[in-house]
């Protein structure tokens, strides 16, 4: 059997994958890079389990990587740096993508495992709805102390709002 951790690093490799070789060669200048990174951004979002990615194409070196006229150049992993969370079952994982060595190196930065406590446990079906919906607006009205902008979606919904949300719901639950 797979463990969610195994699945979630399965996860972003397919992801990269995806990424890397679907762009790689896309005609990019200067002008184009803000659309590009929103573009692949976008598409790799789309992917099951893909909760947040960063891209960006680094404008300097794009222009020092043009040697036409035409006034672009082919996108290619030295070009740019990509970051995406990747959430399966109880596993999130945070990954990179960046130089290294004259390479684009892809690799896992962190792996976050997240547990509810026992007694939550009967409630896990519904956390996924109660709480996986609720957008970062909304969170502001709870807790408008904490910087939501800073913090993906997803990120806010695994880390801070599940932690207040379980503790809601887990004490309707026990007086039940």
């Amino acid at each position: 059997m797979v463990s969610d951790t195994q699945q979630a690093c399965f996860e972003a490799g397919i992801k990269f994958g995806t990424m890397y070789h679907q762009f790689a060669g896309t005609p990019v200048s200067p002008n184009s890079t803000a659309s590009l990174e929103a573009a692949i951004a976008d598409s790799i979002e789309n992917q099951p389990h893909c909760e947040a990615v960063s891209v960006e194409i680094l404008d300097e070196r794009v222009a020092d990587d043009i040697d036409h006229a035409n006034g672009y150049t082919e996108l290619t992993g030295s070009l740019m740096e990509v970051d995406m969370e990747i959430s399966y079952g109880d596993t999130t994982v945070q990954t990179r993508m960046e130089m290294e060595d004259g390479y684009p190196r892809m690799k896992l930065v962190s792996i976050a495992e997240w547990r509810l406590p026992r007694w939550a446990e009967p409630v896990r079906p519904h956390l996924s709805r109660v709480v996986g919906r609720v957008q970062p607006e909304s969170a502001r009205l709870l807790r408008p102390d904490w910087n939501w902008t800073a913090i993906s979606h997803r990120t806010a919904t695994r880390g801070h709002l599940l932690a207040y949300s379980t503790f809601a719901i887990g004490d309707w639950f026990k007086s039940v």
